[in-house]
């Protein structure tokens, strides 16, 4: 016979059972106002950080209920003392890595804020500084970089392979060369993966004069500025081929509906997904390199290979990124350092012994 098996704790509560101090403070942050009231806090951020924030108070409401702490009787925020966080930010530490652990509680704090803001927290302030002081990256960027000419280059290489058609069905030369132009023109314009696979003809894609423009809103950039961006000259007649020619042999023939505006299209009439971009992103730069390529390692190797090559022009890399402000291209991708430090003092030593 065999025992009653033990109840797992709720690994994170749901935004229905949380204690009703705290669902209707988050309803009430996250709510838009209108003539007569202001948005809430939280109210103009991105659906993603919202999904985020809420699942990270979601996750330490769970551990207070398996630690027997939850009381629902107490106001929105009252359980988050400094011991008690500290003992849940313990937990996160066995189970996480360091920079999911910061991820976590700046979204623990961010939640706070916004259903006690009367309540003063210069403890939490102290230990999300340790954190971030203490978080290490997973995996070093280094050991994936790839120069954005390399990846130019590749996306090239496979677009010559798909006009040359050795072995391949139609189809096939259709889907190769649009996976060449998506890299080489992610190598070019290394927009976020969203943006990326969500241009559409006409739209975020426009024909002006003899050239083409990328053209996204505000609204859908995660910085909240719009992209307005020239495609890639050496790129456009590629373009135009994949739309006069490949594009057209990618949608099945006569298939009904309406014709899909999405520039980078599937076989199936349909946008590509992210998750479809991203793996036959990472299938080629693996075959290539000997290492993945993810979409986003796109932004690294723009930044790093300006760094290495042409420093005075590291200014040009912030509109390219569709960053804010130049410090965050410096901060987060810039990985140009050491070894090409190293190498320019070596090339020193030897123009000066070379002229000794």
């Amino acid at each position: 016979m065999t025992g009653t098996p033990t109840r797992r704790p709720a690994y994170c509560l749901p935004l229905a059972s949380w204690p009703a101090a705290d669902r209707l403070g988050w309803l009430e942050a996250t709510a838009k106002g209108g003539l007569l009231l202001d948005d809430g806090p939280g109210a103009a951020l991105r659906p993603n950080t919202l999904r985020r924030h809420r699942s990270s108070y979601g996750r330490f409401l769970a551990w207070l209920a398996d630690q027997g702490l939850l009381d629902p009787g107490l106001p929105a925020g009252a359980r988050a003392t400094p011991a008690v966080v500290a003992a849940y930010v313990a937990e996160l530490q066995v189970r996480n890595a360091s920079g999911t652990v910061l991820v976590r509680v700046q979204s623990l704090a961010a939640v706070l804020r916004w259903l006690a803001p009367e309540q003063a927290r210069p403890w939490l302030v102290r230990i999300l500084a340790r954190l971030a002081a203490m978080a290490q990256p997973v995996r070093d960027k280094r050991s994936r970089l790839q120069r954005a000419d390399e990846l130019v280059r590749l996306g090239c290489r496979l677009m010559a392979q798909a006009e040359a058609g050795a072995g391949l069905r139609p189809r096939q030369q259709a889907r190769l060369y649009r996976d060449g132009l998506m890299i080489a023109c992610l190598a070019h314009r290394p927009l976020r993966l969203a943006n990326f696979i969500g241009l559409e003809l006409g739209r975020q894609l426009q024909r002006r004069g003899t050239g083409w423009w990328l053209e996204i809103p505000a609204a859908a950039t995660k910085t909240r500025r719009a992209i307005s961006l020239p495609f890639p000259e050496p790129l456009v007649p590629a373009l135009e081929a994949y739309l006069a020619h490949w594009r057209p042999r990618l949608a099945p023939p006569g298939q009904a509906g309406p014709p899909c505006p999405a520039l980078w299209l599937t076989e199936q009439n349909r946008g590509i997904s992210a998750t479809h971009a991203h793996l036959r992103i990472t299938r080629h730069t693996r075959a290539a390199f000997g290492r993945s390529v993810n979409p986003h390692g796109f932004r690294d190797a723009l930044a790093t290979t300006v760094a290495i090559d042409a420093p005075e022009l590291i200014g040009i890399v912030t509109p390219l990124l569709g960053h804010t402000a130049p410090g965050t291209a410096q901060r987060h991708y810039n990985l140009a350092r050491g070894m090409e430090a190293a190498t320019a003092w070596h090339n020193t030593l030897a123009s000066i012994a070379g002229q000794s």
